[in-house]
């Protein structure tokens, strides 16, 4: 019996470590090609329109006309545009909002409003400063400051407008009414009627989205590379160590235990067969399929881990059996390890105060404890026999541990299955994930009988470890913490506005 011969590739250099140095490539190229795209839209889009026309009604009279329509009348916008600033004197208690409209309505002539009277009019701006106190007795300006867009030009949240307005607020308070009027145009061509696609934030996030999904891609592909690379030389390692391994089996008698370990060993040549099989499959992934949301292929790579997981584990117990028939030198000492393996869980049964506590069945404890103290006395025997007997008392040693493992697997279910009596579906949950967490982590390599345990054999340690962790996790997931912020702006055109809905707000400086 015989593995089949195949020729083994360099591990440093396979074929799908050569695909993903081509996929880094790539990727190097695709960022610096987004970066030089988002430098391109950035410059594309900045504005390059004139104002076409610049109104001022500076009805409170703290503007210099002349020095604000060269100022603005000098300012690129994304598409053309006229400007209209209105100054007027106002009271804390106006709604400029309000008030701007029905000033725009008692001046037609200023064609301010779109066709149906419900909107501004597209390429319009309208800036109000309403000014309630210009610094009488030296304190400072103060009032609220308006900003109304056509539709074509509307920054798209009353929060945007809020910012625009927000450039002129230390100009006013400064009672430099010219250069607040100025600064808020300034900062509304920079985002009025500018596309979508040009906006820098988009171009930011756009650009970081696509660089971010590059680079994670980049890693998803190495990290699992990486590992798969790490695997494929485990399995190199193991090839021929597994050939001979099959091959010593031949020898062990065809006893009823012996007869197992020889079935093993030629399901450990199929699987190993297989594994060959899953490696060419992914060293044949091309350069379009590897990328990070190939499920299918980092599935394999789950499965070829699995299977060498498996691999080794069937490798470790056909080691212990070969040193046990064969007589090995040392074999005696791997003889006591075996019956010791459940030796100790059975002590660790008796002495432990999780299964005592946790458990809420009396008769079960009592099935347990004489169980322990009947199966403790067996082992002494099983052990010496193995010892002093031949190939009959070893087998049989043998197939007796695996039944009395198969028994005290049982009794330890019926304990966790006490434990979860009467507790709620989410709690037990995190501890039987818990539980399965340690018992996993607490398996035995090498274990002789322990191979052909079911894959939920508790031990008694993994059980209260288990249970004491999940616990904890339960109520760590409990805790929950919240915050909230909270900004305000005026919008809306009060009582008289009707069912106007033009672009536009204000806010207080």
């Amino acid at each position: 019996m015989s593995s089949p011969a195949r020729a083994t590739p360099s591990q440093d250099s396979h074929p799908l470590q050569r695909t993903r140095r081509r996929l880094d490539v790539l990727t190097g190229v695709a960022c610096a090609l987004v970066v030089l795209a988002a430098v391109a839209a950035f410059l594309l889009g900045r504005p390059d329109a004139s104002i076409t026309e610049v109104h001022i009604a500076d009805d409170a009279a703290v503007l210099d006309p002349t020095l604000i329509e060269e100022q603005i009348s000098d300012l690129a916008v994304h598409r053309p545009t006229r400007v209209v600033v209105l100054t007027r004197d106002g009271e804390v208690s106006d709604n400029i909002n309000e008030q701007t409209l029905a000033w725009a309505r008692l001046n037609p002539d200023l064609d301010l409003l779109s066709d149906d009277g419900e909107k501004w009019k597209d390429g319009t701006l309208l800036i109000t400063a309403s000014v309630e106190a210009n610094g009488e007795g030296g304190g400072p300006g103060s009032g609220q400051v308006g900003t109304y867009f056509g539709d074509d030009l509307a920054p798209g949240s009353t929060e945007a407008e809020q910012e625009i307005q927000s450039h002129g607020y230390e100009a006013f308070q400064q009672r430099d009414w010219n250069r607040g009027v100025t600064e808020i145009a300034e900062a509304a061509a920079e985002v009025m009627g500018r596309p979508f696609f040009a906006r820098p934030l988009v171009i930011g996030i756009a650009a970081a989205v696509l660089l971010g999904l590059l680079l994670v891609n980049r890693w998803i592909v190495a990290h699992a590379v990486t590992g798969y690379s790490r695997n494929r030389r485990r399995l190199t390692d193991s090839a021929a160590e597994v050939d001979g391994l099959v091959g010593q089996t031949e020898l062990i008698p065809d006893l009823g235990f012996g007869t197992r370990v020889k079935e093993s060993a030629r399901t450990t040549l199929h699987t190993y067969t297989d594994l060959l099989e899953k490696r060419d499959s992914i060293d044949a992934t091309s350069l379009p399929s590897l990328h990070g949301l190939n499920l299918p292929l980092f599935t394999r790579m789950s499965r070829f881990d699995e299977g060498l997981d498996g691999l080794e584990a069937d490798g470790a117990m056909l080691r212990t059996a070969n040193v046990l028939y064969a007589r090995e030198p040392g074999w005696e000492s791997v003889w006591r390890s075996e019956v010791d393996d459940l030796r100790q869980d059975i002590r660790d049964a008796q002495v432990s105060k999780d299964i005592r506590e946790r458990t809420d069945d009396p008769e079960l404890l009592r099935e347990l404890e004489a169980f322990c103290s009947r199966t403790l006395d067996r082992l002494d025997a099983i052990e010496a026999a193995g010892i002093g007997g031949g190939d009959e008392e070893l087998d049989s040693g043998l197939t007796a541990l695996t039944d009395l493992r198969g028994e005290f697997a049982g009794y330890m279910d019926r304990v966790r299955d006490s434990a979860f009596v009467g507790m709620d579906d989410d709690k037990e949950s995190y501890i039987s994930e818990a539980i399965e967490e340690q018992s996993v982590s607490r398996r035995r390599a090498g274990s002789l009988t322990g191979y052909y345990d079911s894959p939920g054999y508790l031990r008694p340690m993994a059980f209260g470890i288990g249970y004491a962790t999940g616990l904890r996790n339960h109520r760590q997931a409990q805790e929950a913490a919240k915050n909230s912020s909270s900004s305000s702006s005026t919008a809306g055109y009060g009582s008289t506005g009707g069912g106007f809905s033009g672009a536009g707000s204000s806010s207080r400086f």
